[in-house]
């Protein structure tokens, strides 16, 4: 994506001026094989990234600051109806009321993070100032009877495929997966490049975003579970 950012808007003479940069001699042939290439760029066609070592020392960087917001917050198990789904990206930010339904929350920002743990138990990871305003201390395990009733349920296992990249999982004869209707999946990053910003230097302000399944839905569905939202 940041070579897109810096590459996408190049006209004809930020072209030449990146050849003339690099040392290369801007031919008409060579502005053409570089116009095709940032077209290619923007359109998806071609995309250009770090090598693999890169992006896996990169991945562990990155597990390690999600891990400092996940341990920061206060955790409780809270019990389900026995239809609970997994999928290949278990892990699923929730942004809460005053959030965008159709972007996907940070882990430092999202009011709840759950994980699935077994077919009638949900990790429910609160983000303190939200567990505090619902008095729960961090010793809080839900376990006289399904909290979480069917429907609390089906609303939970519908932000988990909402959240996967491909597959879902479930027991064995269970058909809940396959009845889940979620959008497909949009694109990894979006940009705004609209936003005010007075700067001398003429320099961009750009917002950087990961929309939701939701972004394709024709309407939004309310967040899962009502009682995460109103306070006791």
């Amino acid at each position: 994506m940041p070579y897109r950012v810096q590459l996408g808007e190049l006209n004809e003479q930020g072209i030449i001026d990146l050849l003339d940069a690099n040392g290369i001699d801007p031919t008409e042939e060579e502005i053409a094989v570089q116009q095709r290439l940032i077209d290619d760029l923007n359109s998806g066609v071609v995309t250009i990234g770090p090598q693999t070592a890169a992006l896996v020392g990169e991945s562990g960087e990155a597990g390690e600051a999600i891990q400092e917001q996940l341990f920061e917050r206060v955790w409780s198990i809270w019990p389900t109806s026995r239809i609970l789904i997994t999928s290949d990206d278990p892990v699923v930010p929730i942004g809460g009321p005053g959030h965008a339904r159709d972007e996907r929350a940070g882990f430092a920002s999202a009011a709840i993070v759950i994980f699935p743990i077994c077919p009638d138990r949900l990790l429910v990871m609160m983000r303190p100032d939200f567990a505090s305003a619902h008095r729960i201390d961090g010793s809080f395990v839900c376990s006289l009877g399904p909290l979480l009733d069917h429907i609390d349920t089906f609303e939970v296992c519908r932000e988990i495929a909402m959240h996967a990249h491909r597959w879902t999982f479930e027991r064995p004869k269970k058909r809940l997966a396959v009845s889940l209707k979620v959008p497909n999946r949009t694109d990894v990053m979006e940009i705004d490049r609209n936003l005010q910003y007075n700067d001398p230097q003429n320099s961009q302000l750009l917002r950087f975003s990961s929309p939701t399944r939701w972004r394709n839905a024709r309407s939004l569905p309310d967040w899962p579970v009502p009682q995460w939202w109103s306070r006791p």
